[in-house]
């Protein structure tokens, strides 16, 4: 909790400063990464929610930057995994397919195109997952 906390009061110093938004970003999405690992869906999907708002606006606000966008998906990414966790699948793919929409932006940019369809990739196979597991409980 002292990384966030620290995190915190230097992005609130300077709520203009992207690096200072971007490491608060990254100190709720490790916070939500030890509430996964302990089973604590609750807490890592509030976590991942803090990382969310704030990496939204920051790709918001710079549609162009690739890592800006990347973090996004990242996000979506970690939140599906807490609703894949939770058996929450439809929520779930929600979250990825989110996650491949940035992606697919970032490929028709020219951006990060390599890693870009690899991850794209990724987050398919984990959608066609939580769709199968979907499928199997309407049997």
């Amino acid at each position: 909790m002292g990384g966030l906390t620290i995190s915190r009061k230097l992005a609130q110093d300077d709520p203009n400063d992207a690096q200072k938004q971007r490491d608060l970003s990254i100190s709720f999405d490790r916070l939500g990464d030890v509430y996964l690992t302990l089973g604590r869906t609750d807490e890592s999907l509030e976590q991942f929610m803090g990382g969310l708002t704030i990496r939204r606006k920051l790709a918001q606000d710079d549609p162009n930057d690739a890592q800006k966008q990347r973090d996004l998906m990242i996000s979506f990414f970690k939140l599906g995994t807490v609703h894949q966790s939770s058996e929450n699948f439809l929520m779930a793919v929600g979250e990825y397919e989110k996650g491949v929409r940035v992606l697919e932006q970032l490929i028709d940019k020219g951006l990060l195109v390599e890693s870009s369809v690899r991850e794209k990739e990724f987050l398919l196979s984990l959608i066609q997952q939580c769709r199968d597991r979907l499928n199997q409980g309407a049997q």
